[in-house]
């Protein structure tokens, strides 16, 4: 990363437009870097007191005191809410299977459910803990941990991810991100043992390589802007269906572009017909 100061600015500055007239932000807090970082840039933007961090897990493990650390060392408030209850309620009721596709999905909507919940009620805004990395191969759950009313960190791959969170470590005066933290394989929390790379079958540092060689380098991946202040992220929309898979020579390019493709769905949102005023109008 050229100047990570910078982008720490360029992010702290669109946390400050979109929330300085809101009564603040609630994170959900998995114990994992991404949510991390989110945390110590709304505590930078916002300042301890408007900031909520609200734990989630469907089982205790070390991420939870992992998280605690992070809260402390903020200063932040923070609630811990099991979704173990829910979950379970409904899994028996729909008979899904003890899977990522079926019971894991919604436990990131049980979550989110519960982020939004407590937004609502305090008349805060949520925001968001998903990278670009997992934002272009559809590692995510639509409506779940997708869901968020801004998200600051999903112009990032996730080895930038990494290269802020140390970077943000090394500076005098700030809140530290627990090193436990920054070194733990990445985990959506979905049950024991289970980490984002097993999911995947490949490692992000494999998957950032290919991501960037296809949309930077190959194919011109362009950037835009959003928001007043200027917060970055890769417009992949225009190309994705032009893709040429003779340009990927490995399997591996190939699944990570598959992934890209099929997860498509999920960056564009809902969509509905757009209804002529000739067929309304009587």
């Amino acid at each position: 990363m050229k100047n990570p100061q910078e982008v720490i600015n360029l992010i702290v500055d669109f946390i400050k437009c979109n929330l300085a007239e809101t009564n603040g932000a609630v994170v959900g807090l998995s114990g994992g870097i991404d949510s991390s970082l989110v945390a110590v840039l709304s505590w930078e933007a916002l300042g301890k007191d408007k900031i909520t961090g609200l734990i989630l897990p469907y089982f205790y493990n070390e991420d939870t005191a992992d998280v605690e650390e992070l809260a402390f060392n903020l200063g932040i408030n923070y609630k811990i809410v099991s979704i173990t209850e829910p979950v379970n309620s409904i899994s028996r009721l729909l008979g899904l299977k003890d899977t990522i596709t079926e019971q894991g999905n919604l436990m990131a909507r049980e979550r989110m459910a519960i982020l939004y919940a407590y937004a609502n009620k305090y008349s805060k805004r949520v925001l968001g803990t998903t990278n670009l990395t997992e934002k272009l191969i559809g590692y995510g759950t639509k409506y779940g941990d997708e869901a968020a009313d801004h998200e600051p960190i999903a112009g990032l791959l996730k080895k930038y991810i990494y290269e802020l969170s140390y970077y943000w470590n090394t500076l005098d005066g700030k809140p530290k991100i627990p090193e436990q933290i920054l070194t733990k394989a990445p985990s959506a929390g979905l049950k024991k043992g289970q980490t984002d790379e097993k999911d995947l079958k490949m490692t992000y540092a494999e998957i950032d390589k290919i991501l960037e060689c296809v949309l930077i380098n190959k194919l011109g991946g362009s950037l835009t802007k959003s928001c007043d202040k200027g917060y970055y992220r890769y417009d992949t929309t225009r190309y994705l269906n032009t893709l040429n898979q003779n340009m990927l020579k490995s399997e591996s390019s190939k699944k990570v572009v598959g992934m890209m493709l099929t997860s498509d769905h999920k960056r564009r949102g809902s969509n509905y017909p757009t209804i002529p005023v000739t067929l309304l109008k009587k």
